[in-house]
């Protein structure tokens, strides 16, 4: 099934206009996606820390930075505070980056985790509906919310596990004077059992229990102090703290108590760079390795050369080939396409030096299973499909304007293989919807820039190294839409 499309619209604007459909007076059951501002969270004044069970820490201009909850999170701004990427890891752990596309009222439209997208839905009045896969379809243990004509949620199904509703919650809305009153009636459609009806107050977007009352109390800026029970009664296990700038003893900085690990002890076999988490140089017993590391083992775009000769470049995963790469023997025989263990696994290709023959298909475990035919076509023409199977198996096909592609192809698409355009721009690797680069690849320009690395609809998003040999420069870090937002 091939990816949807969705194209990112660059848009110049001010997220302090941005905002989502928010009403926590009339309609505070509405939620959005991901929060990011203190109005997401109905904080008021100049906050700077909020603690309830989790720790949210804000910028003066009120967006959020960075968290903790178990495990740390953190948010990318760039210098216009248009959010660029989410993070989420666990301790010292790696710490990936989860590039966000806004739309241009500031709403969160599409979340990309590795090599998957999360799609986020909305109405015509801007009201969060749901969650969908790249793919468009439905993702699993996600809610679908449905709103009345006054931009109200008034039904929020649970779509489980098992690709079906399992439980659906509908809402009613009145008032009595200040407070909102909201009848939640849930249907559970595996256990009737478990059916409910509550009635709940609710006051300046805040919950009161099941009965009116006035036992909520609130700081100087409106913040709410501490909570309540069902029974409108002080729950003491239920309070919250905030910190402000400007007040004694708040300063404007932070003090992070996150932090990705970055040092270790000097390893005297680490050359170069950091060969913890980042990027450099470390001799092997049997070799040397230029690349990515993720908690001291080689993870990413990386390239070995065995002191036999023989070479891989391509993707790591946890200290072992994994991943789309090439591999030249000592005795100049190659392998190309997706490793795992080391070995061919998937797509690939490979090339006998001494007979001067190749084999072309799906390896498994180093092995070819599935052999596609690399024969010259029939028809009298240099353009077109000249060699092989151009629609689903291994072909080279020549365009109009003289530029080429060889490898392999499913539905007429290219899937894995070569590049070759009529401008000397070359791109190996991988392939994704509409032609676009899409996993790892490579790409080299006749002005002498080249880059290793990571893909996502046609422009650099992960980790890569981008470098120009005529000018002999390199950057190297994580990107997000071609844009180098880690510099290692």
């Amino acid at each position: 099934m091939k990816t949807l499309l969705f194209l990112l619209c660059f848009v110049s604007y001010t997220l302090a206009f941005a905002q989502y459909n928010i009403n926590w007076v009339e309609a505070p059951l509405n939620e959005i996606p991901i929060k990011y501002k203190k109005e997401h969270f109905n904080l008021k004044g100049p906050i700077k820390t909020y603690q309830f069970y989790r720790t949210y820490n804000f910028d003066k201009e009120g967006y959020l930075i960075y968290g903790v909850f178990g495990s740390n999170f953190e948010f990318t701004y760039n210098q216009n505070h248009k959010l660029i990427s989410t993070s989420s890891w666990l301790g010292d752990a790696f710490k990936p980056l989860y590039p966000l596309v806004l739309d241009a009222k500031g709403r969160i439209i599409e979340k990309k985790v590795f090599n998957n997208s999360e799609i986020y839905t909305y109405d015509a009045n801007g009201n969060w509906t749901g969650t969908v896969d790249q793919y468009g379809n439905r993702i699993v243990n996600s809610f679908i919310y449905n709103y009345d004509t006054k931009n109200r949620v008034i039904k929020a199904e649970y779509y489980d596990y098992q690709f079906k509703v399992a439980w659906e919650e509908t809402y009613t809305y009145a008032k009595d004077g200040d407070f909102v009153v909201v009848t939640k009636t849930n249907t559970n459609f595996k256990d009737a059992s478990k059916n409910y009806r509550d009635v709940v107050y609710y006051k300046n977007g805040y919950w009161y229990g099941w009965v009116k009352n006035d036992n909520v109390k609130y700081d100087r800026y409106g913040n709410i102090i501490n909570g309540v029970d069902k029974d409108g009664k002080v729950n003491m296990m239920s309070t919250y703290k905030y910190d402000y700038y400007g007040d004694v003893g708040v300063t404007d900085t932070f003090e992070r108590d996150i932090k990705q690990k970055t040092t270790a002890t000097k390893d005297p076999n680490c050359t170069e760079g950091n060969c913890i988490n980042g990027y450099g140089v470390y001799e092997f017993d049997n070799g040397t390795y230029v690349g990515f590391f993720v908690n001291g083992k080689r993870e990413g775009y990386g390239s070995y050369v065995w002191d036999s000769g023989s070479k891989f470049v391509g993707d790591w995963k946890n200290g072992i080939i994994e991943g789309y790469g090439i591999v030249n023997f000592s005795n100049g025989s190659w392998q190309k396409g997706v490793f795992k263990n080391a070995k061919l696994q998937g797509l690939g290709t490979e090339y006998f030096k001494d007979t001067n023959t190749a084999q072309y298909g799906i390896f498994e475990n180093g092995k070819l299973i599935t052999k596609y035919n690399y024969f010259k076509n029939t028809q009298n023409t240099d353009k077109g499909c000249l060699i092989g199977d151009c629609t689903n198996g291994y072909g080279q096909y020549i365009y109009d304007n003289g530029s080429k592609y060889i490898g392999f192809y499913k539905d007429g698409y290219m899937l894995q293989g070569t590049w070759y355009a009529s401008n000397g721009f070359i791109y190996d690797g991988q392939f994704g919807e509409g032609n676009k680069y899409n996993g790892y690849g490579s790409y080299t320009k006749v002005n002498g820039e080249g880059y290793f690395g990571c893909f996502i609809n046609g422009q650099r998003n992960g980790k890569g190294v981008l470098f120009n040999k005529n000018t002999n420069s390199i950057k190297k870090g994580e990107w997000i839409d071609d844009v180098l937002i880690n510099e290692y």
